[in-house]
């Protein structure tokens, strides 16, 4: 399959109208393509958007990740992240992991296992790097950089709990007697088998579960608030309001950009973006203007220092930077209309 056969199929795929003759070969090329074509494929399907159409469905996302996935197993304990990260990003880390255990009023307690009769094993992930590990049930795990989860020996028969600070990917084995649990900061999320994305670092402002395949239910421990998710959709949790809300995820993809060293946004609050922004960089990004708060961004953020970022960021606000501190950062200026 050329790469023009492969995008011609992406688009049809996206809009309901390929036949299974071109599924079919479809599934061929994807059994036997390297790792770079899977990157582009995956690049050409998390960009596409037609207007009018309805989001693509995830099953072809996901299918493509799962052999990108096999591809590079081998690879996954390398000391960095393929090599696209900043050479800053290294000391910011650094600094963020300091943060992390001095404590401070915007970090969220980590989660700790609550029966403490099991025998819990500790996966952490270093600065700089991914990692992947296996479940005691068979459900696989993608963590980004400076995450840790904690996961007992042994499933209990009528449960399946696991406790992450950070990132994780998750892909889980369907066992309807023994529902999984992921328990981030303030969140459960609850699935039979599924794929899906958590972002609940300690320093962000938001947590946030996007679903790619099956269903998952999240819960808000204190107010026990709840949503439902399928695929495509995601529960965006604010920490200053204890509010939860489900939305559509129109690109799925683009929440799991991090594990190709990848931070993508299409059409994202400006705070969305300064959140994970200030967790990749370890450094605190505010906004003083608030007419910023009215800014939505497309951006892709592939390598580029922390510098670069700020550039790029004030030029698409209208907006200016400067540092208060070394590890605070504010945005001000004529923001966006609207």
């Amino acid at each position: 399959m050329t790469p023009q056969q492969r995008r011609l199929f992406l688009e049809k795929y996206a809009t309901g109208q390929h036949s299974p003759a071109e599924q079919e070969a479809f599934q061929r090329w994807l059994a036997q393509a390297s790792g770079e074509e899977l990157e582009q494929a995956l690049t050409q399907y998390e960009r596409l958007h037609l207007p009018g159409t309805e989001p693509a469905a995830p099953e072809l996302l996901a299918g493509i990740e799962a052999r990108l996935d096999r591809l590079l197993q081998p690879a996954a304990s390398a000391p960095a992240v393929r090599q696209l990260w900043p050479r800053l990003f290294w000391v910011a880390a650094a600094v963020i992991g300091l943060l992390l255990l001095i404590g401070g009023r915007y970090f969220l307690p980590t989660p700790s296992p609550a029966n403490t009769t099991l025998a819990y094993l500790h996966k952490r992930v270093p600065a700089g790097r991914t990692d992947s590990l296996m479940l005691p049930d068979g459900s696989e795990v993608v963590l980004n950089a400076g995450s840790t989860l904690s996961y007992p020996a042994q499933f209990t028969p009528t449960r399946r709990d696991v406790y992450l600070t950070g990132e994780g990917y998750f892909r889980v084995t369907k066992n309807a007697a023994r529902p999984f649990v992921v328990h981030s900061g303030k969140l459960q999320t609850e699935v039979v088998g599924t794929s899906f994305n958590v972002y609940a670092y300690p320093t962000a402002t938001r947590q946030e579960v996007t679903v790619l395949t099956g269903a998952v239910r999240v819960r808000d421990t204190a107010s026990q608030q709840h949503v439902g998710l399928r695929p495509a959709q995601r529960a965006v949790f604010e920490l200053a309001t204890s509010e939860l809300r489900a939305m559509p995820a129109t690109n799925p993809g683009v929440s799991l950009a991090w594990r190709r060293g990848q931070l993508r946004f299409e059409d994202a609050p400006l705070d969305e973006v300064l959140d994970k922004l200030s967790v990749r960089y370890g450094v605190a990004i505010r906004t003083r203007a608030p007419r910023l708060n009215k800014c939505r961004l497309t951006v892709r953020f592939e390598g580029e220092t922390l510098p670069e970022v700020l550039q790029i960021v004030a030029a698409l606000t209208h907006s200016r930077y400067h540092t208060d501190s070394p590890h605070l950062i504010w945005l001000e200026g004529q923001g966006c209309s609207g």
